[in-house]
């Protein structure tokens, strides 16, 4: 039995970690993301059959509370919301996310510091980018960005007929659209002090693998029918925040559908040149619009003379 000394012992140890550590696997330069400062989340999720709804209800109360602010201040000005979303392992998003119990939060953070650490993020392994969109909005107004995907299921069979003798009936399958994907609301207001207000509403919904299945048979047939069932794990997560010149909204961990898995999303809003005056906005849509009556007017009248004279 050989026994090896015991200088080369530490190098042994080194040399078979190294071995044994996955080849290619990038080394990650993480570092916390100071908050400065924290937002109260909303959270809901479900396991239903109801996948992502094709058209956004606005809230009521919201678009009420943006009436009043864009009657109260008549300048608004242009702001670009930019948003990344990335699906990584969760032990990695933690290093980079100041949370007490790892849960989920909204924090504001440097916006370069968090621009960096997402790059840094992104070449991890696993790590995948799901997308970087980008909306333009005015004070006082909200918009969506959707990115789903559609497929189509046999959500049931029909049978329709009509006359004294009926015969020959046949089933109709009935196909709708199962939506999955992940859905951005936002809506943006100028604050006071000058800082962006941003609501924000996430909702995502995965459609599991294969599609359930159900067979049964039509009255008066005996013909097995085959329906489809879609089964979704959704999720809704929203939150108001005070987003200033420099900084930006970093929400997340939020759960992904495998285990061990998270997401992350950094919401950025930056202005864009000088305000607008709403007043001059209106005062040139109405001009436009009387403009156009006159015209249409002096069509008309052109019209009936020319009948006349036949």
């Amino acid at each position: 039995m050989h026994r090896i000394p015991s200088l080369l012992v530490p190098f042994a140890v080194s040399l078979c970690a190294a071995c044994a550590a996955p080849r290619g696997a990038p080394e990650l330069d993480l570092v916390p993301l100071e908050p400065r400062g924290a937002f109260p989340v909303e959270y809901s999720a479900r396991l239903s059959s109801v996948g992502l709804a094709r058209d956004v209800a606005v809230d009521p109360q919201a678009r009420e509370r943006m009436r009043r602010a864009a009657a109260r201040r008549p300048r608004v000005s242009q702001v670009e919301v930019s948003c990344r979303i990335l699906e990584l392992d969760r032990t990695t998003a933690l290093a980079v996310v100041d949370t007490d119990a790892g849960w989920l939060r909204a924090s504001l953070v440097e916006r370069a510091a968090a621009r960096s650490a997402f790059d840094e993020l992104g070449r991890a392994a696993g790590a995948s980018l799901l997308a970087a969109p980008a909306i333009l909005l005015c004070d006082g107004t909200s918009g969506t960005i959707t990115l789903v995907d559609d497929r189509a299921f046999v959500e049931s069979f029909g049978m329709q007929a009509t006359g004294e003798a009926l015969a020959g009936f046949i089933a109709d399958p009935v196909v709708a659209v199962a939506r999955s994907g992940l859905m951005l609301e936002v809506a943006v207001e100028r604050a006071g002090d000058g800082r962006t207000e941003l609501d924000l509403t996430l909702r995502t919904a995965e459609l599991q693998e294969p599609l359930q299945e159900a067979s049964g048979t039509l009255p008066g047939t005996a013909d097995a029918v085959t329906l489809q069932i879609p089964i979704f794990s959704s999720q809704t997560v929203g939150t108001r925040a005070l987003v200033g010149a420099g900084e930006a909204l970093l929400i997340g961990p939020i759960p992904a559908r495998a285990p061990g898995r998270a997401l992350l999303l950094l919401v950025t809003a930056r202005r864009l040149g000088t305000p607008l005056d709403l007043r001059l906005v209106r005062a040139d849509a109405l001009r436009r619009s009387r403009a156009g009556s006159e015209r249409r007017a002096q069509a008309l009248a052109v019209q009936g003379a020319g009948s006349e004279s036949q």
